[in-house]
């Protein structure tokens, strides 16, 4: 025969074991949400994206070609053309390294998504950590009716057995 408190203690465990489950389906469920957010484009598209983005690439290349080879032509009626070439082109360079140390500045900024699912795994485990594993001691029997006011546990409590619930009913 079970007493009043050894079930008051297995209703508080089974509440930790239910909020632990809870809290891996939470994670499961956030984590797979981030995911499916992260790969949102299918590879497709992205294959698509980048070919038009190489051919653009190649256009304004082709066109950055054909006004740099103007510059020259123009500044080599000022100075030697060997010396416009050069001056055309340490220019270019000079941009490229600001733009280049620009792109830098921006993608140490950046986190893959692989790391990113990783880091909010280790937060959602370290917040399943906190939560659940709080209380060292584990759940006490008066757990379950801490945010009751004193003495309201016993108006709360079925300490009835169901032939006595009967008989009274």
């Amino acid at each position: 025969m079970s007493s009043a408190g050894d079930t008051t203690g297995r209703r508080s465990w089974a509440q930790v074991l239910s909020k632990l489950a809870d809290a891996l389906v939470t994670l499961v469920r956030a984590e797979l949400g981030s995911l499916r957010e992260e790969l949102r484009i299918g590879s497709s598209e992205v294959l698509r994206v980048v070919v038009l983005g190489a051919v653009a690439v190649l256009f304004g290349l082709l066109g950055l070609v054909g006004v740099l080879a103007g510059a020259v032509l123009a500044l080599s009626l000022v100075i030697p053309p060997w010396a416009a070439a050069v001056s055309v082109g340490v220019a270019l360079l000079l941009i490229a390294v600001v733009l280049g140390n620009l792109a830098s500045r921006r993608l140490s900024g950046w986190e893959p998504p692989w790391q990113t699912v990783q880091r909010r795994f280790d937060e959602h485990v370290s917040w399943v950590q906190s939560e659940l594993m709080a209380d060292p001691a584990g759940p006490s029997p008066d757990d379950d009716y801490a945010d009751l006011e004193p003495g309201a546990e016993s108006e709360h409590m079925d300490t009835e057995e169901p032939e006595q619930r009967r008989e009274r009913e």
